[in-house]
């Protein structure tokens, strides 16, 4: 039941802006029904081909339960009824439960010092609009631009005045996911730099920030091939701001994600990568990439030994990792896992687009939102 009901990313807590309100002032019978509502939402988020009936075995809630749960969300413009599907019973169609389109929308947003991306999704997580920024020498001049960049996309589909939405940032280094502060990255310098705090008055809407990688997990979760996967890590590779192999400037990251849940470390800190973990390329000369190959899969080999996790993701810069090189990679991490009997491990290339960790992010911002709504909604 838990890959059903976790998301890889644990909540924001209350005081970030905009999400659900503590349940401590409601009764224990009012916090069950709360729960059992969030966890039927979140089985919808997760399957598009769940009927009421599949929904009652899932949850093992009653049937009358599920009925009058699903006429709710129904009734505040969450949930749908859509085609009919195929479940083999004999009388009326099983008809699958769809959420809204219209229901919300969510815009993630990358942070990198090479450029930014803005990429916007509706409630279904369709991707409905995008939009690249030039990098900027301050994250301050980026932060005066985002909101108007926001609400180009919004005014071009009609949903500036939609109050059902939600931002999310992604940036590159080490986050307190709490308090959305950069608590150190090396891409931009800064260090301790209240960034939620500063775009949080800009906008109409709830911001989340937290690290690239996490937002790249988490919509790697939602993916066909992962989206059942507890325990998978998440590796992150990209060429330095030089652009070019000329130097060991890579920017490297990972994410964990453990039983279903992103795992951060006591200091907020865990999976962060640099330059050092690569400690026998050469400093400043032309690195081959059969070099880079090797080394990358014997470290990474190391951290799968660490977590032993069943499945690893590889998200890379077209530049630094080619497609061809994907099998010669693979080659070199399975030649350095400890030789475990009957070992559960698979390894994928991640099928990211350049906007991979903005919708990442903006599908985060969007189960948010819906889990926000339906809040509100069951206060009334």
């Amino acid at each position: 039941m838990s890959s059903l009901i976790n998301y890889p990313l644990d909540s924001r807590p209350d005081k970030a802006k905009g999400t659900p309100s503590t349940l401590s002032h409601l009764t224990q019978k009012e916090k069950i029904s709360y729960q059992n509502r969030l966890l039927t939402l979140r089985l919808l988020i997760r399957d598009t081909n769940l009927s009421q009936r599949k929904l009652v075995k899932k949850t093992h809630l009653r049937a009358s339960t599920i009925s009058n749960i699903v006429n709710e969300l129904r009734d505040v413009g969450i949930v749908e009824t859509g085609e009919a599907i195929s479940s083999g019973r004999v009388g009326p169609p099983e008809r699958a439960l769809r959420i809204r389109t219209d229901a919300a929308w969510a815009c993630g947003v990358e942070l990198d010092a090479r450029g930014h991306w803005l990429t916007l999704i509706n409630a279904c997580g369709e991707v409905i609009a995008s939009e690249s920024l030039p990098a900027r020498d301050h994250l301050e001049d980026t932060i005066t631009e985002l909101p108007a960049a926001v609400t180009r996309l919004r005014k071009a589909l009609g949903l500036q005045n939609s109050p059902n939405g939600g931002i999310a940032i992604s940036v590159p280094g080490i986050i307190d996911w709490k308090t959305g502060s950069i608590v150190f990255s090396r891409p931009f310098n800064l260090s301790n730099f209240p960034l939620q705090e500063k775009l949080a008055p800009l906008f109409d809407v709830p911001v989340w920030v937290d690290r690239n990688t996490v937002f790249g997990a988490y919509r790697e979760s939602f993916a066909d091939n992962s989206h059942r996967v507890e325990n998978f890590a998440f590796f992150l590779a990209r060429l330095g701001i030089s652009g070019n192999l000329n130097t060991e400037r890579y920017s490297l990251g990972m994410a964990m994600v453990l039983e279903g849940k992103s795992y951060r470390g006591v200091n907020n800190a865990a999976g962060e990568l640099d330059c050092h973990l690569f400690s026998d390329l050469p400093k400043n000369k032309k690195v081959s990439t059969e070099k880079f190959l090797q080394e990358c899969g014997r470290y990474l080999a190391s951290l799968i030994n660490l977590i032993d996790v069943s499945h690893l993701i590889v998200a890379s810069d077209p530049r630094l990792l080619a497609p061809n090189n994907f099998d010669q990679l693979e080659t070199q991490v399975r030649k350095h896992l400890l030789p475990i009997p009957d070992r559960t491990f698979t390894m994928r290339r991640s099928a990211f687009e350049a906007n991979g960790i903005s919708e990442g992010g903006a599908i985060f911002a969007l189960h948010r939102v819906l889990e926000a709504h339906l809040s509100e909604q069951l206060k009334k």
